[in-house]
């Protein structure tokens, strides 16, 4: 009896090991969008870039810091 249990268990953990591979061998990898280059001159005006403000919430843009200087640090933590 003990042995059948033994195999039966062996069986089931080597159809799920399979299983697991054949699955994730499966998936597609999506290719994420290319970015599009963006080119910043001199003198230009940045875009216009709206975010919520971290003191209230509210919608703030880049504008109205329009001819102060403004350090812009953007960063992703993935």
């Amino acid at each position: 009896m003990r042995k059948r249990i033994w195999g039966i268990l062996a069986a089931g953990v080597v159809a799920g090991g399979l299983a697991g591979f054949v699955l994730s061998r499966d998936t597609k990898q999506a290719t994420p969008p290319a970015p599009s280059p963006v080119e910043f001159r001199k003198g230009e005006l940045f875009p216009t870039l709206v975010l919520p403000r971290l003191r209230d919430g509210q919608p703030g843009s880049i504008g109205d810091f329009r001819g102060k200087k403004l350090i812009l640090h953007i960063f992703a933590s993935w």
